[in-house]
């Protein structure tokens, strides 16, 4: 499918024409610096908004979708049915220029802030679990949040989870990629490279869909690449205890938080948390009581529904011991039922023979008792 995108083509190729300093759209926004690129090389930029004297976020579509106007009208016509069906608290995407030169865009409202990459990646002192802690659970405090008010982004990934000057979490740009990446394979002639899909699960590579399920294997996928990056990064304490603790290079994590990122990521679905607060729990983080004050349904302690309840029990009996203890207790009734089926059998058999002992012995008596002369 060359002529939507190349294997061969580095990201750093598209959107060459964008530089620091230019002015877009009449001259109404200011390009100050890139953010980043996507997989599939769609571009983030930091802009000044000159009308509303503020700073937002424009995305560039790949140079695809300006080649080619029918790509772009489908991109166009899916956001903007996305943006009609949401509110815009949720979505803060404010403007859409198709016509723009060099390259169409789109506006998102937002100020200048930094990667969850940047907050865990780039450090330049040693790190602890007790520094990376608090800033993997706002991300799923986060994820939870707008979760439970229905939304998804639908494309997480480490660059677009951004920490604001006040520490609070946003996701960028929901949606906006993920329907990018659906048009480009709808328009493909084979399968894209996977490493566009990299966090995504099996499930949403295949449908081309995301759903809360997707998201919550995303978020436990991006936190694994970022904690082994981490571990890379930093230096082992001098002096550690590494009781209830595993080393993801040199850094320290509680084991249950790796086995939680582990189940999540589970070639088995049914073996994955499907909420985001039911992987916060498996993770170690007490979630619910930091979201309380978003919705009062939040204050009731997290009960698993019916296909929750049926997965935690398939995963508890697949586990080992538990496996070995069931064989175990299966066995001890059923050798229990033979011997009671045996012990059973033998008493039928000595009562049918004391009843044909009983008619033997009654049908001599008869005949000793009759007189010889009748015979």
């Amino acid at each position: 499918m060359s002529e939507v995108y190349s294997d061969d083509a580095p990201l750093k190729s598209g959107h060459q024409q964008l530089q620091a300093g230019q002015r877009l759209s009449q001259a109404r926004f200011v390009l100050k610096s890139e953010l980043f690129r996507t997989s599939e090389s769609s571009v983030y930029w930091l802009a000044q908004d000159r009308d509303e004297d503020n700073e937002v976020i424009l995305c560039f579509p790949p140079e695809a979708f300006c080649r080619d106007t029918s790509l772009l009208e489908v991109l166009l016509q899916r956001l903007t049915e996305w943006l009609d069906s949401t509110e815009q608290s949720w979505h803060t995407i404010l403007h859409i220029d198709p016509h723009s030169k060099p390259y169409p865009f789109i506006v998102i409202l937002t100020e200048s802030c930094d990667s969850l990459k940047d907050l865990l990646l780039t450090s330049d002192h040693s790190r602890t679990w007790e520094d990376v802690e608090p800033c993997i659970e706002k991300v799923l405090q986060h994820l939870v949040k707008i979760h439970f008010a229905g939304h998804v982004h639908g494309r997480l990934s480490n660059d677009n989870i951004r920490f604001t000057k006040e520490n609070e979490v946003i996701f960028l740009g929901p949606q906006i990629d993920r329907i990018v990446l659906q048009i480009l394979q709808e328009n493909s002639e084979s399968p894209l490279p996977r490493s566009w899909n990299l966090h995504s699960s099996p499930e949403s590579i295949q449908s081309g869909d995301c759903h809360q399920a997707d998201e919550v294997y995303s978020i436990a996928s991006i936190l694994l690449e970022c904690i082994r990056h981490v571990g890379i990064h930093v230096q082992l304490p001098k002096h550690c205890e590494l009781e209830g603790k595993v080393r993801f290079g040199n850094l320290l994590v509680p084991k249950s938080f790796k086995q939680g990122l582990m189940d999540a990521l589970d070639d088995d679905v049914a073996r994955r948390p499907s909420t985001a607060l039911r992987l916060s729990a498996l993770l170690g983080f007490g979630i619910t009581d930091s979201v309380e004050t978003y919705e009062e349904s939040f204050q009731q302690t997290y009960v698993p529904n019916a296909s929750e309840r049926t997965r935690i029990f398939i995963r508890t009996l697949l586990q080992p011991k538990v496996m070995g203890a069931l064989i175990l207790m299966i066995s001890i009734v059923l050798i229990g039922w033979l011997i009671v089926d045996w012990n059973q059998n033998l008493i039928l058999k000595e009562q049918k023979q004391a009843r044909q002992d009983l008619s033997q012995s009654l049908a001599l008596n008869v005949r000793d008792s009759i007189p010889s002369d009748l015979n």
